[in-house]
C-alpha cells in the first residue's frame, strides 16, 4: 500500500506529461480537418511514440497546404471535410467563366530576364487570384499568362454571376494599381483583357488515374 501511495504522483506526473502534447495533437488535427493550414510550431514530446506522431501531424499539414497551393481550395476542403477521394468524372451545371489575357505578353516579355519575367507575371497572377477568391471564385489554372477560373463550382453560389462580374471589376482595379507600381520600377504594365460568360457546363475531374484536372468543358469554355 505504501509503494502504491509512493507511486500514485508520479503516475499523475507521467499522465500529465502524456496528456498536454496529445490534446495539442488533437486540436491540430481539428485544425486541418477544418482546413485551418495556417504555419504553426512542431508539437514536441520526451515520449518518442508522441514525438514521432507529432512529426506525422506537422509534416500532414505540410503536404497539406502544398496540395492547396496545386488544387482549387474549395476542393481540397470538400475532401478532408467529407474524407472522400478524387475520382475521374463530372456533372453539368450552369457555371459563370472567366478567361483572362495579357494583351502583347510575350512581345513585352520576350526579351526580358526569365526570372524576372516569373516574378512580375507571379505577382500579377496573385493580384488578380486574390481578388477572384474574394469575390467567391475558384481559380482553376494559369496558362501562360491566362487566368481561368470559375463560379457555381465546385461549391454551389446562387449569386454566381453577380460575383463573378465584381471580382472582373475588383481585378481591373488590382491590375491598375498594380500597373502604376510595375512602371515605378521599369517593368511594363501588363494590360489585361477579359472574357466572361455564363451558362452549362461539364465540371469535374479529367485527365488519368495519376494526373487529374479539375475543370470546366463546353460550350460556355469555349465562348468565354
Amino acid at each position: 500500500l505504501a509503494f502504491v501511495g509512493a507511486t500514485i504522483p508520479f503516475a499523475f506526473w507521467l499522465g500529465s506529461l502524456m496528456a498536454q502534447p496529445l490534446r495539442k495533437l488533437v486540436e491540430e488535427t481539428d485544425a486541418i480537418q477544418r482546413f485551418d493550414i495556417a504555419e504553426r510550431p512542431r508539437i514536441h514530446s520526451s515520449i518518442a511514440e508522441i514525438e514521432e506522431l507529432g512529426r506525422s501531424v506537422f509534416t500532414m499539414r505540410s503536404v497539406v497546404s502544398s496540395f492547396a497551393s496545386f488544387i482549387p481550395r474549395p476542393i481540397v476542403r470538400q475532401l478532408i471535410e467529407t474524407g472522400s477521394s478524387l475520382r475521374l468524372g463530372g456533372s453539368r451545371r450552369e457555371v459563370t467563366v472567366l478567361f483572362t489575357d495579357v494583351a502583347d505578353f510575350t512581345a513585352k516579355t520576350e526579351r526580358a530576364d526569365p526570372s524576372q519575367v516569373m516574378i512580375y507575371t507571379s505577382r500579377y497572377f496573385a493580384a488578380l487570384s486574390d481578388e477572384i477568391m474574394r469575390h467567391q471564385g475558384t481559380v482553376d489554372k494559369y496558362i501562360g499568362d491566362a487566368v481561368m477560373a470559375l463560379w457555381n463550382a465546385p461549391a454551389d453560389d446562387p449569386d454566381h454571376t453577380i460575383n463573378a462580374c465584381r471580382a472582373v471589376l475588383a481585378c481591373l482595379a488590382a491590375n491598375e494599381a498594380l500597373n502604376k507600381e510595375f512602371r515605378r520600377e521599369g517593368w511594363p504594365p501588363y494590360d489585361t483583357r477579359y472574357g466572361l460568360h455564363v451558362g452549362d457546363a461539364v465540371v469535374g475531374n479529367v485527365g488519368s488515374s495519376d494526373r487529374m484536372n479539375y475543370t470546366a468543358l463546353g460550350a460556355t469554355v469555349n465562348l468565354a
